[in-house]
């Protein structure tokens, strides 16, 4: 009995003394993108990055976000949660150039993001371009108008797109060979 204790003891302390990983949400000030990029650069992996509701133009990004010789609107390289507002209540509307490297949002090489809670507009290229990255999700999401929601490319990437609504992208979803 006094062993149990002991170690029922043992347990608490070090459960106790461990530090816990914390994730934090780091909030976009606006939903404009290099607002939203500034928000996604301070995150950490494991933390939230929360877009507000608005409607925001996304266009031609400048270079101080290249993202492995592409050019997006919004670039993500770590393991985030980008959330927006809700459907219709975060709307992103594609200003950028008619061009294969100005997607709108480029994941490359991630192991476990999520994009949810966005409506995107009028695209001129791709809504979401995900590039040699696994266990993904892009969920509650709208793709509106224009060229392609969801393109992935790369090195086996894998991942799940549920409870989007696509109405109107000439392509839903493609997988490219890169």
């Amino acid at each position: 009995m006094k062993r149990m204790l002991a170690f029922l003891g043992a347990a608490v302390l070090l459960f106790i003394c461990i530090p816990q990983a914390k994730a934090a949400t780091i909030n976009a000030a606006s939903c404009s993108q290099v607002d939203v990029q500034t928000a996604i650069d301070s995150a950490r992996s494991g933390d939230t990055v929360q877009v507000p509701a608005g409607e925001c133009v996304w266009s031609t990004p400048s270079y101080s976000i290249l993202r492995d010789g592409y050019l997006p609107a919004v670039g993500i390289n770590k393991s985030i949660i980008l959330r927006g507002a809700d459907i219709d209540l975060t709307n992103i509307i594609d200003a950028t150039p008619n061009s294969y490297d100005k997607d709108l949002i480029r994941v490359n090489g991630v192991n476990g993001f999520r994009i949810t809670g966005f409506t995107f507009k009028n695209l001129n290229n791709t809504a979401i371009q995900v590039h040699a990255s696994k266990n993904w999700r892009i969920d509650n999401c709208r793709f509106a108008d224009g060229d392609a929601g969801v393109v992935t490319s790369g090195d086996s990437p894998y991942g799940v797109v549920d409870s989007c609504i696509f109405d109107g992208p000439d392509r839903a979803y493609n997988r490219q060979q890169q």
